[in-house]
């Protein structure tokens, strides 16, 4: 027997998975809009706000001064989208490509050496771009 959830409309019930299609002769905007809804309200449900990756890998920095200087600095914004990606850790490094299977080799194609965030900061001349 369907359950419906208080607050989710009947034809999309997360909890036993079911998908009603739209209602003779609704029209399809009213339609999109009963699933943006639905899928809104899911969202908003979750108890537990989402930790983000880098702060459960490094949890002693202030993030929230890292997040400050970050969006006050005199940097250019493509410079400010490097670090972001960096401070965030998804600059895609051959390291990281190659963990996930899309890279053939962990190693800097520049210099060979292990390619991770801190080499390409510090000691790969690619590096030297983002200091500049």
């Amino acid at each position: 027997m369907d359950t419906e959830i208080p607050g989710i409309p009947y034809n999309i019930c997360p909890r036993n998975g079911i998908y009603r299609p739209p209602r003779q002769n609704e029209p399809s905007k009213a339609f999109m809009h009963r699933i943006y809804e639905t899928l809104r309200t899911i969202a908003m449900a979750e108890d537990v706000p989402r930790e983000m990756r880098i702060i459960k890998i490094h949890p002693t920095p202030d993030w929230a001064r890292v997040w400050e200087n970050l969006h006050d600095t005199w940097a250019s914004d493509n410079k400010k989208a490097i670090w972001y990606k960096v401070i965030h850790d998804i600059q895609p490094t051959n390291e990281r490509l190659h963990t996930k299977k899309l890279s053939d080799t962990a190693q800097c194609r520049e210099c060979g050496d292990k390619d991770t965030i801190m080499h390409r900061l510090t000691d790969c001349g690619t590096g030297n771009a983002i200091w500049a």
